[in-house]
């Protein structure tokens, strides 16, 4: 669920996604408990500090690569991934224009795992896009 997290809490779901920090964090961080619960950091050091501080159970940079569906997240530098790694030990997901094509360009990074929407949905045929994801990320070194 992204943002809403009083649905999320709501409707029994595993986790919850975060674009900014809520303003009442304080207030419903408490409730959030058990929850999976992430936010989407861009080049923003000060974000992956309080995502460590706060114990989410993620950090997501968006985007790392120019995306048509990403129209709310600057570019991340290779820079603010290899930081974030140092700054904290919470999985790192990479999302924003991952495509097969370019996955190989990941591989400098350290990071737990990539997000990706329209190189799926907007796929004829969404299930040998996921197969050509998963082939490919397997020779990513």
């Amino acid at each position: 669920m992204n943002e809403d997290w009083g649905l999320a809490l709501d409707a029994g779901l595993d986790g919850l996604h975060f674009d900014r920090i809520p303003e009442n964090w304080k207030e419903i961080q408490p409730r959030l408990q058990g929850t999976l619960t992430g936010i989407t950091v861009g080049n923003d050091l000060d974000l992956v500090r309080w995502a460590h501080e706060n114990d989410l159970s993620y950090i997501s940079f968006c985007s790392v690569f120019p995306s048509s569906s990403v129209d709310t997240c600057e570019l991340v530098t290779s820079e603010s991934i290899q930081r974030a790694r140092e700054l904290t030990q919470i999985p790192i997901f990479l999302s924003g224009g991952i495509r097969p094509a370019n996955l190989h360009k990941l591989g400098n990074y350290s990071y737990d795992g990539v997000a990706v929407i329209s190189g799926v949905l907007s796929a004829e045929d969404p299930k040998l896009a996921v197969t050509d994801y998963l082939q490919k990320m397997k020779t990513i070194p």
